[in-house]
């Protein structure tokens, strides 16, 4: 395990006070690193599972889920039905994650990076990942624009938190603000 080299929003987030879950590969990702409860999960299905019910019964923090191996495929191409597939079980489970949220709460759904199913080799296909935010209480239809980089999403959360600024990325917590 790689630990990271330098402060994380996992970091900042339980510096700040608050519970930091890490559903699926997130302890292993981060070598264990800002993490107060680590659940290991089996598959896509289980992380979602768990996703929800720790939300159900967590007032407040930071809840970080991946809903697939990172790098999935590695150098190999990975085969279009799996992804199908996994997007499928996503749009399936989305009802329910969103039924869980709290009025208070901020999700953030994206990709690490930008890997087409279907192409062989190791890196990135794609300059740009997906980036959708929602919030009980945030403003709809809000186009975030290309964001320079994917490091906006942790200053957005470490924002939201009241945390301490990471060392990259830019905040677009004021943009989801309704009035």
């Amino acid at each position: 395990m790689l630990e990271p080299t330098g402060p994380t929003l996992l970091d900042v987030a339980r510096q700040a006070g608050h519970p930091v879950a890490g559903i699926g590969q997130i302890e292993e990702l981060f070598a264990g690193r800002g993490i107060t409860r680590s659940i290991p999960t089996s598959d896509r299905s289980d992380t979602m599972e768990e996703t929800i019910r720790v939300l159900a019964g967590v007032p407040r923090g930071l809840l970080v889920a991946t809903l697939a191996r990172p790098c999935e495929g590695g150098g190999q191409a990975v085969d279009h039905r799996d992804v199908v597939a996994g997007l499928e079980e996503l749009d399936r489970g989305l009802p329910d994650l969103l039924n869980a949220l709290k009025p208070g709460d901020l999700l953030c759904l994206t990709a690490d990076c930008g890997k087409d199913a279907g192409i062989a080799g190791a890196g990135c296909t794609r300059e740009w990942v997906p980036l959708l935010v929602y919030g009980p209480r945030l403003a709809h239809g809000v186009n975030l624009g290309a964001r320079k980089t994917l490091a906006d999403v942790g200053q957005t959360i470490a924002d939201a938190l009241g945390a301490s600024h990471l060392t990259s990325g830019e905040s677009f917590l004021d943009a989801l603000r309704v009035g």
